[in-house]
């Protein structure tokens, strides 16, 4: 049995090659061809033919099978050539049986059959890098499929399919053989021949085989341009975009089916085809997130069967990140409120951030606060975080945040737009720009093209040149950034940026002037007089506005407090409804928390609590604060020191603020005396307290001072005091509760030469001694109509002490206060002829005078009666507050007609008298503890009088005629006529006969009995 080998081959040959001018239309032959050893032990005869038609050499090798043994054999079949710039046209024909039998099967199982084939390959290198390879009359793929539908299985390995073409040509049917391509860097190709079982007399013909192919004719390779662009793609060089989508296209004319690949920053993005045919559009829609911030770069690689072209790279720009503006404070929700000071936390985000403009006005839109930063190039985000102080401050205020990137507005509106002789002028929203040649001399014209997002500007020179300077001012800051951005010639000014982009640039180069003007000079690779460039444009700016509230907390002064003081701390907040209706504070004074209590007014939240000043006995420094929350806004207020100061009472030497000084004095005569003192203070603060003893000798003065100056307390004393001059006893001088200022008070220490000992003996109710009583003895002036406190003492445990004062002599009063230093009793002035006097200090039982006093001195009361409407009404208000009950009683001819209580402090009563022609007694009584007090009464007499009977002319009538007929009655004596005269008006005045007052009845009877006298005189 025959056994046949299916051999794969492929001859297309790779090389590194240079750019070459023309196709080329002869070929190399191969230096070299051979057939290595098959692995089995086999060996190749090669055999020689004749040189084909076009001077190639083929080379036929026959293998035959010596091995004699079963399964598979191959052997390697390589191409070498010098000339790595060629490739060389081969032809590869496979023989069975030592002839060239197409018709012929073999078997590659049971009942299977293949048909051998002759495959041709026609390959040549094309100028630009293309190779091609024929096969027959259609140029065709590497991938090519047979007619029954069996791939040629062609494995290209290390080779760029993108960039290196192959195409294979195969002339019949190819069946049930495998074909291995191979390249590396010294031999062009390997083609493994494998064969499936035992065979004789294989052979392989390399070259071209005329009796195969006809004439070994090299096809003819494309020719003309069968395609070219009829537009520029879109979108145009250096543009830019805000959007998610953006269509990317290219139109051609194409004389048969044509490929689009659209380059996307040096990848492949995409491949379309597309029929033949005029004004075709290639078209790839781009996608893109909305935070896509980038600059892109494409280009197309279209192609025929015949022809190529690449179109130059374009640029353009997509910006869908807008500058991003977060609000943290003042607040995005504009309800941020501060006290003194604004701590701003503004977050700016922007792929490509340039500046930025913070800007603070009040109410009335005059600004307060402005910052910037122009600077920003090469960021991607900045936070605002001034400080700023509002000390002084309140109300509302407006924070305006303007942040710009590098990229242009989409849609510009420029105010001005000028051309001033051989300048370009651009006003705009306060900026305002100036472009000119440096030469104006040289400038033929200038102009402008307004676009929706740019200006573009050009000049004309009177001459040609290849270098060209321009000056470019501005009445804000020119920021140079040549070199830091992909614009050549960029500059930013304000709002406006410029480039100077233009066709055929070789370089810029900027030099500036000053901070407003810069020298931009522009090379190009060719001399020209005109100068056009790309643009002026706005920068991409956004801005946002906030409102906040700045209040002024105003805080009492507790600079300086007194250890034991109950100090009293407040804070007042200025209320306002629109950002906040409740609030509450607590005070934090040395660590420790004090709740206050909170008042609202329509204008004011005040706050107050009190800190009782820990007993300090030195000078000591504490801080404090205020925490407090307005609705959910919280503060802290600034830290406040307090000190805390230690009273001290003492020598003048130490302190030198004066509060008292003692003299020491005769009683008499009111001269000093030199003597000294003993003196014990024991003063006080509330929980503080302190002592200050000594001995002061040899003076008549003796200041004592206090420390701090500005303090106040209180303190108890006990002076004892004498003087070195015969006929003087010792004294001393006590006081409770005595208060310690600043001041110029001086107290007197009077000594009585030749007193007299007076023993007091002070007891309760009880009789019981009473320690601890003080008494003092006040001396009466009669020169000064004043009472001068001469002596002070305190009984002893048996309720006794010893005052030395005159006997006899001298008026003396007393006052008695008790161990709280109430006073209990006050005596009048008397003079002392006794040498001991008892007094008793109630304490079983309320002393009925002092409340009868107090309950007078608290009440505002009226009693009334009416003699038209005959209503009695009394009214009163109390402000003392001990009464339980007011009782309001009428009495009449031994009759009570009413009675009414209240046990309220303030109130009414009311009564109608309706029974006329009886005497009334009001009488109100205030009721405490069941003891009534009296507090107003008022009679009414009801009776007619006759007046009202007989009408007042009638009664006086009646009045004359009575008083003559009893005056004539007494005719017979002059003393009984005038009795009976007196007796008459005083009975007429008592019945309203005659309208006479007390006064002037009293008047009459005195001018009566002075008419006896005169009478009974003579």
């Amino acid at each position: 049995m025959r056994k046949f080998i299916v051999f794969a081959l492929m001859v297309l040959m790779l090389s590194s090659f240079a750019f070459a001018g023309a196709i080329e239309d002869d070929f190399d032959r191969a230096d070299s061809v051979s057939l290595g050893t098959a692995t089995n032990g086999n060996v190749w005869d090669e055999t020689t033919s004749g040189d084909d038609p076009v001077g190639i050499v083929a080379k036929e090798f026959s293998w035959v099978d010596t091995g004699g043994s079963t399964g598979s054999a191959y052997a390697s079949l390589a191409f070498t050539t010098a000339d790595p710039d060629r490739f060389d046209l081969w032809n590869l024909t496979i023989h069975e049986g030592g002839a060239a039998s197409w018709n012929q099967y073999f078997g590659a199982g049971s009942g299977s059959y293949s048909v051998l084939a002759e495959i041709g390959i026609y390959c040549y290198h094309k100028s630009g890098g293309t190779f091609w390879c024929h096969s027959g009359a259609t140029w065709v793929s590497a991938n090519w499929t047979t007619t029954e539908g069996v791939p040629f299985n062609l494995s290209f390995r290390d080779i760029d399919l993108a960039t290196d073409q192959f195409d294979v040509w195969v002339n019949g049917i190819q069946r049930a053989w495998n074909m291995d391509f191979y390249a590396d860097q010294t031999t062009l190709s390997h083609i493994q021949f494998r064969g499936t079982e035992q065979g004789a007399n294989e052979h392989v013909t390399i070259g071209c085989m005329t009796e195969n192919l006809s004439a070994c004719e090299v096809p003819t390779p494309p020719g003309g341009d069968t395609l070219n662009l009829t537009a520029e793609p879109l979108p145009a060089d250096e543009t830019q975009f805000n959007t998610l989508s953006l269509n990317v296209n290219v139109t051609v004319n194409a004389s048969e089916v044509w490929d689009a690949k659209l380059y996307l920053n040096g990848v492949l993005n995409s491949t379309v085809q597309y029929a033949a045919g005029a004004n075709q559009v290639a078209s790839v829609e781009l996608t893109f997130s909305n935070t896509t911030e980038q600059s892109y770069v494409y280009s197309w690689y279209l192609n025929t069967s015949n022809d190529n072209v690449t179109t130059a790279n374009k640029t353009f720009h997509i910006d869908n990140v807008f500058p991003q503006i977060t609000w943290t404070t003042p607040n995005n929700a504009n309800t941020t409120v501060i006290g003194d000071t604004l701590y701003s936390n503004i977050f700016l985000q922007d792929p490509n951030m340039f500046s930025y403009y913070y800007n603070i006005t009040d109410s009335s839109e005059v600004q307060y606060y402005f910052s910037k930063n122009e600077t920003m190039t090469g960021l991607t985000n900045h936070t605002i975080n001034d400080t700023v102080s509002f000390s002084g401050q309140e109300g509302y205020f407006n924070a305006y945040v303007e942040v710009c990137d590098g990229h242009t507005d989409q849609n510009i509106t420029i105010d001005s737009l000028e051309i001033e002789n051989v300048t370009l002028v651009v006003e705009d929203e306060g900026d305002h720009i100036n472009v000119s040649m440096l030469d104006g001399t040289d400038t033929e014209s200038v102009s402008y093209i307004e676009e929706d997002d740019k200006v573009s500007f050009g000049f004309v020179s009177d001459s040609t040149t290849s270098s060209e300077q321009f000056i470019v001012e501005s009445n804000s800051y020119i920021h140079i950034l040549d070199g830091l951005t992909e614009y050549e010639g960029h500059l930013v000014m304000g709002k406006k940026w410029m480039d100077f982009e233009t066709d055929d640039l070789s370089s810029v180069h900027i030099v500036r002037l000053s901070d407003y003007s810069v020298q931009v000079t522009v090379n190009k690779f060719t001399s020209t007089d005109e100068w056009d460039f790309e643009s002026i444009g706005e920068l991409n700016c956004r801005n946002q506005t906030r409102t906040f509230l700045v209040h002024v907390p105003t805080e009492s002064n507790n600079s300086q407090v007194l250890s034991g003081d109950v100090s009293e701390y407040l804070l007042n907040v200025t209320l306002n409804s629109s950002y906040y209706t409740t609030a509450n504070a607590t005070l934090y004074w040395n660590g420790t928390a004090y709740p206050a209590t909170a008042t609202n007014t329509s204008d004011y939240f005040y706050f107050n609590t009190t800190v009782t000043i820990p007993p300090a006995p030195e000078d000591v420094n504490i801080t404090y604060y205020w925490h407090y929350f307005l609705g959910s806004h919280e503060f802290n207020s600034t830290n406040q020191n307090t000190s805390v100061f230690a009273p001290k009472i003492g020598n003048c030497s130490y302190y030198p603020t004066k509060w008292v000084e003692y003299l020491i004095k005769d009683e008499t005569f009111e001269t000093l005396l030199n003597g000294s003192i003993t003196f014990q203070f024991n003063y006080y603060n509330n929980a503080y307290s302190n002592n200050f003893n000594g001995l002061m000798t040899d003076n008549t003065t003796f200041p004592i001072c206090m420390y701090p100056s500005w303090a106040n307390f209180s303190t108890n004393a006990t002076i004892q005091y004498q003087t070195s001059e015969a006929g003087y006893s010792s004294r001393e001088y006590q006081t409770i509760g005595f208060e310690v200022y600043e001041s110029n008070r001086t107290v007197d220490l009077f000594l009585l030469e030749g007193a007299t000992d007076i023993t007091f003996h002070i007891i309760d109710d009880g009789d019981n001694n009473l320690q601890g009583v003080t008494v003092e003895a006040y001396r009466y002036r009669i020169s000064t109509d004043t009472d001068v406190l001469v002596e002070t003492e305190a009984t002893d445990a048996e309720g006794k002490l010893i005052l030395n004062l005159a006997s006899g002599t001298t008026f003396y009063s007393f006052k008695i206060y008790d161990t709280n230093g109430t006073l209990k009793i006050s005596t009048a002035r008397f003079k002392l002829f006794s040498t001991t006097y008892e007094y008793i200090i109630q304490t079983g039982r309320a002393n009925p005078l002092a409340s009868r006093l107090k309950l007078f001195a608290n009440l505002d009361d009226s009693l009334t009666y009416d003699t038209v409407t005959r209503v009695i009404n009394y009214t009163y208000n109390y402000t003392g507050g001990s009464p339980d009950q007011w009782c309001f009683t009428l009495t009449g001819n031994g009759t009570q007609w009413s009675y009414q209580c209240l046990n309220t402090s303030s109130g009414s009563f009311n009564y109608t008298i309706t029974q006329l022609n009886i005497t009334y007694l009001a009488t109100v009584q205030a009721v405490t503890a069941d003891q009534p007090t009296v507090v107003n009464q008022l009679g009414i007499d009801t009776k007619t009088p006759l007046k009202d009977i007989f009408g007042s002319t009638n009664t006086l009538f009646i009045a004359l005629i009575i008083f003559l007929v009893v005056s004539l009655l007494g005719l017979v004596n002059a003393n009984i006529a005038i009795v009976l005269s007196l007796i008459s008006v005083i009975i007429m005045s008592l019945f309203s006969l005659i309208p006479l007052s007390w006064g002037w009845l009293v008047g009459i009877i005195i001018l009566g009995l002075a008419m006896l006298w005169v009478v009974n005189r003579r």
